[in-house]
């Protein structure tokens, strides 16, 4: 019968796992998979179709100078859960449709806001 040689390298070890079980070591787990794709949102998004839309709400931010579109849209967040909560509609509901825009001013910075009932 073949005895199988304790005297040897860790590598050969770890190469040869079928041979040296762990040996005192745990062995490794393998991490389980998630179900889920990557960066999916945990309630399911409302189809949009014509006509779902009630409401649009423009919003246009004057400012001394321009930000990119997601600090623009971030700036205005507070704002924007205000008129939800003014018109009693959540702002992620897919009824009302938020629209973001700036201008550049060297005037009075402000907020101008147009909401349309379609």
């Amino acid at each position: 019968m073949n005895k199988i040689p304790q005297d040897v390298s860790e590598s050969t070890k770890r190469r040869n796992p079928h041979l040296y079980p762990t040996l005192g070591r745990l062995p490794a787990q393998q991490p389980e998979r998630s179900t889920r794709p990557p960066l999916e949102s945990p309630r399911p998004k409302r189809k949009k179709g014509k006509g779902c839309v009630e409401i649009i709400v423009t919003i246009i931010a004057f400012c001394r100078r321009e930000a990119d579109d997601d600090n623009n849209i971030a700036s205005l967040k507070g704002i924007r859960d205000a008129i939800a909560e003014s018109i009693g509609i959540d702002d992620g509901d897919g009824r009302i449709k938020f629209q973001y825009s700036q201008s550049e001013t060297r005037g009075r910075k402000g907020v101008v806001v147009k909401i349309e009932s379609l």
